[in-house]
């Protein structure tokens, strides 16, 4: 396996905890908001979720809002949109707004320099798009849809994506949007009362906000257009980056190839098995902890056992395939547009400063397209995206 970085020395999942949240959920609402009336056993996944967090920029979370038959429904969904013609795919996009309703086709997305990238030890550091377009995500496109209607104040230029090709396709964006986000600010209350913060410290922040549902499809056969030919074990899928939201989640997706780095600089395979959910940091949440968490990098990649699949699959057939698919049931919990996003107080006098530079005091909206603009996401916007 000729991985070009470290992941060739570490190719087991590392350890990422699944916290099961029904406790707390219970505890919380009998205990009526009392952090204090919480039992230790709930108390102590409370902190188990911050650090991992820390530590691994991600946490697993189990909830029985969210079950694997959900999930698995949910995927069906942007496996018949992927898998269809590109005109039909394509009539959904909308580069005026940055691709933030509806379609984001392959090609468009290039991930931005991270400075950051130099700190990942060596055996570990990734080959990164630096801004190159000849490093664009060539075989990935992403499709989203608003989960919620957000008060006037938040409300984005955009409504709800525009693909409605099949009956239940919005109605299926919609309930998987609202579960995943409803786990995430239960989440985030529990991250707070580790933090000993006022519990809805995080939650006020993305209370509101506009969340997106954003699955990705990858064509795992597709011809990257600058090599001509198409993805063979060790090639990148997807480059590293990080979300510039507050929270992602997700679930199962079809296919592993899912690499993350811990805070530390080490890679490791990303799997999240039935009826779970994988929360990963981002940079919203980087910011107002001072990097306290750090915005997880993370990647996609082809491995050797996806391409035997694939190859084995391709043989059964015994007829020619343009597509087989990579999808995720990816959904980002995202602050209100006007929430600031300095370094909150209280981080600032944990990690004994608070970098202006880094983490300047600007509006979320500003954040955001500061971000879609470096990662070329906003390159053809005329003033559809917040401002």
């Amino acid at each position: 396996m000729a991985y070009p970085f470290g992941l060739r020395f570490n190719t087991e999942e590392l350890f990422v905890p699944a916290v099961d949240v029904d406790p707390f959920m219970t505890e919380w609402a009998a205990c009526e908001g009392v952090v204090e009336r919480l039992t230790p056993e709930v108390r102590l996944q409370c902190t188990i979720i911050r650090e991992a967090m820390e530590a691994l920029c991600a946490v697993k979370v189990r909830s029985s809002k969210v079950t694997n038959a959900a999930a698995s429904m949910f995927l069906n969904h942007p496996l018949r949109c992927f898998d269809r013609p590109a005109w039909m795919r394509e009539r959904d996009s909308d580069p005026t707004i940055g691709f933030q309703a509806g379609l984001m086709p392959g090609c468009k997305e290039i991930a931005r320099h991270y400075p950051e990238i130099v700190q990942i030890p060596e055996e570990f550091r990734p080959e990164v798009a630096d801004g190159d377009p000849t490093k664009a995500d060539f075989l990935k496109e992403r499709y989203f849809h608003r989960v919620n209607e957000c008060g006037i104040a938040n409300r984005p230029p955009y409504e709800h994506g525009t693909t409605n090709r099949f009956s239940s396709w919005l109605a299926s964006m919609q309930s998987w949007g609202e579960k995943v986000t409803s786990v995430g600010e239960v989440l985030l209350i529990m991250l707070a009362i580790a933090y000993e913060l006022p519990p809805y410290t995080f939650t006020a922040m993305v209370q509101d906000g506009p969340h997106l549902v954003s699955p990705t499809g990858v064509n795992l056969i597709g011809v990257n257009p600058m090599t001509g030919v198409r993805p063979v074990p060790g090639d990148t899928l997807a480059y590293v980056h990080r979300d510039l939201n507050f929270l992602s989640g997700h679930g199962k997706g079809t296919h592993s190839g899912l690499v993350g780095w811990t805070s530390d600089g080490k890679a490791f395979l990303i799997k999240v098995g039935d009826g779970e959910l994988l929360f990963q940091a981002a940079m919203q949440l980087e910011a107002l902890t001072g990097g306290q968490i750090k915005a997880g990098f993370h990647g996609v990649y082809m491995l050797d056992s996806v391409y035997d699949a694939i190859n084995q699959l391709l043989l059964r057939d015994g007829e020619p395939r343009e597509r087989i698919i990579r999808t995720t049931s990816t959904v980002f919990i995202t602050a209100r547009y006007e929430a600031m996003m300095g370094t909150l107080p209280y981080f600032q006098e944990l990690t004994g400063s608070w970098d202006q530079e880094k983490y300047p005091n600007i509006p979320a909206r500003e954040q955001m397209l500061r971000e879609l603009k470096g990662n070329n996401m906003a390159a053809e916007a005329t003033g559809g995206l917040p401002s």
